[in-house]
């Protein structure tokens, strides 16, 4: 079994988290400043979250997961984009914290059952509905959960989505037209998830 201390891997997230917002010309500085020091405290809770509920054996790669998604978050919302240069390195550390688990495989078969629905469902909508940058997000939370806690979080946020867009609907907050951030939704998924005890 692989034991880090639960703060260096934090550190780690938070560091890509940091590029990013810093990286990112879209971005003004005072999103910047603001999106950095939102995602440096997120991701250190999900430190103590990981360890909480999923134990000590998982929690490297959770938390480099829980920082993906804040970022992904964040972006999305601001943006309309969930970045590659969030996903793309994420990806790799999820696997390769997974692959020193002995769980390469487990890993493999998340990415290619979360990722493949999501780019199923974008084929079908043909970009209207989810984009790319969901499924490369996809692809990252079912590198950390496996297959069943990869699917469980896309099940878990298409219902949040749903229920919360119903509500929006209904005080007439948004239209049917509307663009849906679809982002946030993928990172609560992936909360509720893991505080179920989603494993490979």
């Amino acid at each position: 079994m692989m034991v880090l201390v639960p703060g260096v891997t934090a550190l780690l997230a938070s560091a890509m988290f940091l590029a990013v917002a810093r990286g990112d010309g879209r971005l003004s500085p005072s999103e910047q400043h603001a999106g950095a020091a939102l995602g440096s405290a997120l991701v250190a809770l999900a430190a103590t979250f990981a360890v909480l509920f999923r134990g000590p054996r998982d929690y490297p790669q959770i938390e480099i997961l829980a920082g993906a998604l804040v970022v992904s978050a964040w972006t999305d919302l601001r943006l309309g984009l969930i970045l590659d240069r969030v996903t793309a390195p994420a990806l790799l550390l999820v696997v390769i914290f997974c692959a020193l688990e002995g769980a390469a495989a487990a890993s493999l078969f998340g990415i290619l059952g979360s990722a493949g629905v999501v780019v199923a469902l974008h084929a079908i909508t043909r970009g209207r509905g989810i984009g790319l940058g969901d499924a490369k997000l996809a692809a990252v939370i079912g590198a950390g959960l496996g297959a069943y806690g990869g699917g469980l979080a896309l099940a878990c946020a298409f219902v949040i989505a749903a229920l919360v867009n119903s509500a929006l609907l209904f005080m007439h907050r948004v239209t049917m037209g509307d663009r849906v951030a679809f982002g946030p939704y993928l990172a609560w998924g992936s909360v509720v998830a893991i505080a179920l005890g989603a494993a490979r």
